[in-house]
């Protein structure tokens, strides 16, 4: 019999829950093409002020940089601010895992700074270890930021587009954007060019999350059904447990009796060899003991005191003024908490074959 499964049960009730919430969401966001884009790029270069533009957003920054991650979700889509590279530290983890799993990258650069540094190159080349390189430059747009502050932003563009050029190749796809954050004409620019790389990339994303969903799908059903055939087999591991117990208890307390009562009625200094007999044998198997006691009424008595005592540390209750075994009340509790679980499990799978079925039906 598993320890504490009920406090287990409902662990893993909670994580099922958890896991369908995240399974729903992820169909939700395919249904509606949902979209996500995440900023990347040096301290002080603008991504949080240019994100709270595309937003629509009036949120102020108490912080004069962002030394955190940051989610916002408008709709079905969603942005995600980065910490510069320079405060990700032991973050790069996250962020590196961040820019693989989002569907389009904001790399903000300041323009006023001239070329990309060797700070920002240097990161580059670090994407480049855990992400394909073609496929990185296809969902990243290099925002120029503060275009407004140099003299001659598109030739600047024309030298930061040669510079990735040298340094990865012109094979690649490199889409850069001059914008001023606070001027509204720049803003609608991005936009565009942003739901023009959404559109481009929306077929193969779809596929890819209907695959995820589909793979993610498989393999909750899979887990609640064996939570499911674990709570199963418990319960009926525990009511073979109840039935055994019920038996002994029921034994165990009808000899007590049987003996409290001869002590009680008898006026002979022998009792019947045959009850004690059995009695004896009961303690000794509670007890272990191997002792054979004589069959006096003083005897009779200790062996009352030895039965006493047995049934206590054996069922939790005292027979001289207790009939119901505690034992068996938390057994029976137990079991009714395990049947309303496997209730609740059997909620969350109709909800996931409902799932599975609208899935199938993209699917085909």
């Amino acid at each position: 019999m598993e320890q504490n499964f009920d406090l287990l049960a409902e662990d893993c009730i909670e994580y099922s829950q958890d896991r369908y919430q995240q399974l729903e969401e992820l169909m939700e966001d395919f249904v509606h093409d949902g979209f996500s884009i995440l900023t990347i790029g040096l301290s002080h270069h603008g991504k949080s002020s240019l994100l709270r533009k595309l937003m629509d957003s009036n949120v102020e920054q108490s912080l004069s940089s962002t030394t955190k991650f940051l989610h916002y979700q408008i709709a079905y889509d969603h942005y995600l601010d980065t910490p510069g590279f320079d405060h990700v530290g032991k973050n790069t983890t996250l962020a590196l895992s961040l820019i693989a799993n989002t569907d389009l990258h904001l790399f903000v650069h300041d323009i006023t700074t001239g070329l990309l540094s060797e700070q920002e190159l240097a990161f580059l080349k670090l994407i480049f270890a855990h992400m394909d390189k073609e496929a990185f430059f296809k969902r990243t747009i290099f925002v120029l930021s503060h275009k407004d502050m140099v003299a001659e932003p598109l030739a600047l563009q024309a030298k930061l587009t040669e510079q990735l050029q040298q340094e990865f190749g012109v094979e690649c796809l490199y889409q850069l954007n001059a914008v001023n954050a606070l001027q509204s004409d720049d803003l609608i620019e991005l936009r565009g060019q942003i739901a023009a790389v959404k559109e481009q990339l929306l077929p193969k994303l779809n596929a890819y999350k209907l695959k995820r969903v589909t793979a993610i799908c498989h393999e909750v059903k899979n887990e609640v059904l064996a939570n499911k055939q674990r709570l199963d087999k418990l319960i009926h591991e525990n009511q073979e447990h109840c039935a055994s117990l019920q038996h002994d208890f029921e034994r165990c307390l009808t000899d007590y009796r049987q003996l409290e009562e001869a002590l009680f009625n008898s006026t002979k200094a022998q009792l019947d060899e045959d009850l004690l007999e059995r009695l004896n044998s009961d303690v000794n198997t509670c007890t272990s003991s191997t002792t054979k006691l004589n069959y006096t009424m003083e005897q009779g008595e200790e062996l009352l005191g030895k039965l006493k005592e047995c049934i206590v540390n054996k069922y939790d209750l005292d027979p001289s003024f207790e009939e119901q075994c505690p034992k068996l009340i938390e057994l029976r509790a137990q079991n009714d908490l395990f049947a309303q679980n496997i209730k609740i499990f059997d909620e969350i799978l109709l909800k996931i074959n409902t799932l599975d079925s609208q899935i199938e039906s993209y699917r085909s």
